[in-house]
């Protein structure tokens, strides 16, 4: 990837062992090289030259590093020795890998929802910045069906860093899971209070968790049903 800093540390060792190169990324010197990107709701048109030579190819996946990943496979696949025409005309089948970047639901409104396993504070807001060139289509919520275990209903830095986040992005709703650590310790039928996860406790995102219906004697998340 020549777009990377560290590309020319690994375009000279290649070198020194006559290793060929096939450049990827935006620079004239780039074998294929990204030309342009038009991004919509549910995925991405990718123009880009093969050696000299234009190829256009719709993508159904989001975030405009997908392209780049895409590409630098396809380098790999032509590099072993397959065809590159046949090699492009695969492009439009590929599909996201499960939880990243993942066409969640499409609503009613035509709205796509994504789910992605960004799961700190940066990666979330890492995240959101490669939606950003799909925000024209719709896209706003980001969902985050996790916690982190052992810290319960305090407001952390974590808590601090995505409410940071979402003064930053004041027109996408940052979901996160209440977690699994209710307990029934007192064997009343009614969960404990003071179990929310730190990522729960921040002052700006939605939290989500599931009632209970069945509690078992002995309080235990696990006999939650």
């Amino acid at each position: 990837n020549l777009d990377d800093e560290r590309s020319e540390q690994v375009r000279s060792i290649a070198n020194a062992r006559d290793q060929p190169i096939i450049g990827v990324g935006h620079s004239v010197a780039c074998d294929l090289q990204i030309v342009g990107q038009n991004f919509g709701p549910s995925g991405q048109d990718l123009v880009f030259k093969w050696r000299g030579e234009s190829v256009k190819v719709r993508f159904d996946l989001v975030g405009g590093f997908q392209a780049s990943n895409a590409l630098i496979a396809a380098g790999l696949a032509i590099g072993s020795g397959s065809d590159p025409e046949s090699i492009f005309e695969t492009l439009p089948g590929l599909a996201a890998v499960r939880g990243r970047m993942e066409r969640a639901a499409t609503r009613a409104n035509g709205g796509a929802v994504y789910v992605d396993y960004a799961h700190t504070p940066d990666a979330v807001e890492t995240a959101l910045q490669a939606m950003r060139n799909h925000y024209a289509g719709g896209a706003r919520v980001h969902s985050n069906s996790w916690r982190t275990t052992g810290l319960n209903n305090g407001y952390t830095g974590n808590a601090s860093a995505l409410d940071r986040l979402a003064w930053l992005r004041p027109d996408s709703l940052i979901v996160f899971a209440s977690g699994n650590e209710e307990r029934d310790q007192n064997d009343t039928g009614v969960l404990d209070q003071n179990r929310l996860g730190e990522e729960g406790c921040a002052k700006n995102v939605l939290t989500i968790g599931a009632c209970e219906n069945v509690t078992s004697l002995d309080g235990d998340a696990r006999n939650y049903q």
